[in-house]
């Protein structure tokens, strides 16, 4: 949306000079190697800062750059590593550091916290998790656990035989397309169900359908994507707990977008309907739709304050 030569622009930079490694302390950070010399604690010279705040910041961008884009599994990484790298600065005690140290006879986070906190925010404002499909690695999860219901999906999820003969294996794209081949293909996609695992857990996408999901006032529990059924079931419970009694919200806030085209799903669901779990056995039974305030938000009552309220999205064109 708005400046797409500006956006592109952006994400070209910060991937010139923010890039994917197989080091925890380089991949996704910033190249900053002064400001332990400006705000540190401990300066000993010209070092390079390990998740600087720039890199949460960096990866505002590529994340939503990749949301539009979601088939680019490299933007993806690029984002998720810069995001996670602010969260590395949170010491046991729960204090922060404005980065750490590289210097091989340090190693070890700086004792000021300095400007970590607008790092911070930039992971609060895109953490999420993301499901997502390689040709040659099957489906994933990006701060998440996908859960496995038979040994035939585990073996669709983690092998990819047949999608490494005559498909684009290992060039970091995803063939969500109808009919491409491969098992990232909406016909051969399992029923899927992952359980978020990001700091805040409101806030999932799905990358083959370009869906935003996020609550506000409530938790994601579990996701379950059914793609050849065009269904999305969302399991959330709330923030609070029984002993706040009349200040716990009896609401909570769900808010969907699509981020692109794919496919031929319709743009917003044609059904949302909030379940509700019945004997606490894993089955669910429609109490009532959701109130739908429009432009993809829906208010959900919250059944009960220790259980877990289900919404249903359901589209009526299958994928």
């Amino acid at each position: 949306m708005g400046d797409k030569e500006g956006t592109e622009s952006t994400v070209r930079a910060v991937m010139a000079y923010a890039g994917l490694f197989p080091s925890w302390g380089i991949s996704g950070s910033a190249r900053r190697w002064w400001d332990f010399f400006i705000n540190g604690k401990t300066n000993i010279g010209n070092e390079r800062v390990l998740h600087h705040y720039a890199g949460a910041l960096n990866a505002v961008p590529v994340f939503k750059h990749f949301r539009s884009n979601p088939t680019r599994l490299n933007l993806l990484r690029l984002a998720v590593a810069g995001n996670m790298g602010s969260l590395i600065n949170i010491k046991p005690s729960g204090g922060s550091s404005m980065g750490f140290h590289s210097e091989p006879s340090l190693m070890r986070l700086d004792g000021y916290s300095a400007d970590w906190g607008v790092g911070f925010y930039g992971h609060w404002s895109q953490a999420s998790s993301t499901l997502a499909c390689e040709n040659a690695l099957g489906w994933l999860c990006f701060c998440c656990d996908l859960v496995p219901s038979s040994s035939r999906m585990l073996n669709t999820l983690y092998t990819s035989t047949e999608a490494n003969q005559g498909s684009d294996a290992g060039n970091g794209d995803a063939g969500y397309v109808s009919g491409s081949g491969g098992v990232c293909t909406w016909e051969r996609a399992p029923k899927l169900r992952f359980v978020p695992r990001d700091a805040f857990r409101r806030r999932v996408f799905l990358a083959p359908l370009a869906l935003l999901l996020e609550v506000d006032a409530a938790e994601l529990v579990d996701v379950t994507v059914d793609l050849s059924q065009g269904r999305v079931l969302v399991s959330i419970t709330s923030h609070f707990s029984e002993g706040l009694g009349a200040t716990t919200p009896a609401v909570a806030v769900l808010k969907v977008q699509r981020t692109a085209q794919a496919g031929s799903m319709l743009e917003l669901p044609d059904k949302v309907h909030i379940l509700c779990e019945s004997g606490g056995g894993g089955e669910w039974l429609e109490c009532e739709p959701a109130t739908n305030l429009g432009a993809g938000v829906y208010l959900v009552p919250l059944v009960h304050i220790d259980t877990s309220t289900g919404v249903e999205l359901k589209w009526h064109s299958s994928l």
